[in-house]
């Protein structure tokens, strides 16, 4: 159960569409719960005595939050897209970049959408070596070096 929840997440990262319709005034919410039924997995640890920074911040290591089980039972870090039904439409790129942040040695967010085209803005917040390495679907794979606090990669 744990790799099919972590491939499907990883799957949805990166295929969203915006519901704001540039040919219409329009726009719509999907709302709702995402349930985890079963036993939750126990979290597992990533060691972090190769850096001395990450290893002052997370002594016991960091948690890979694969899945994580609130205590009402839905699912935090779960992306919900829109697969059917827009067809044919069009939607404007959003202006804003998606901030990806490596702070305290953990990627914030977990889990985001980007819409094709969409700035993406990596960021390293911690003062310590952090390396990006993104394996995306349909478009180049990169593995760049943030060795410096404040760094900004677009």
């Amino acid at each position: 159960m744990k790799k099919s929840v972590s491939l499907l997440l990883t799957g949805v990262c990166f295929s969203i569409s915006s519901v704001m319709l540039s040919e219409m005034a329009v726009a719509a919410t999907v709302s709702g719960k995402v349930l985890f039924q079963g036993t939750a997995p126990a979290s597992q640890k990533i060691p972090t005595d190769a850096d001395p920074t990450c290893q002052l911040a997370h002594p016991d290591g960091v948690s890979l939050d694969e899945v994580v089980v609130n205590s009402n039972g839905t699912l935090k870090n779960v992306f919900v897209y829109v697969k059917q039904g827009l067809e044919g439409k069009t939607f404007e790129t959003p202006k804003q970049p998606v901030v990806l942040d490596q702070n305290g040695c953990q990627y914030q967010p977990h889990v985001f959408g980007i819409q094709t085209n969409q700035p993406l803005e990596i960021r390293n917040s911690d003062d310590t070596l952090h390396n990006v390495h993104a394996l995306p679907k349909n478009t180049k794979e990169f593995n760049l070096g943030m060795p410096i606090k404040g760094m900004k990669l677009t």
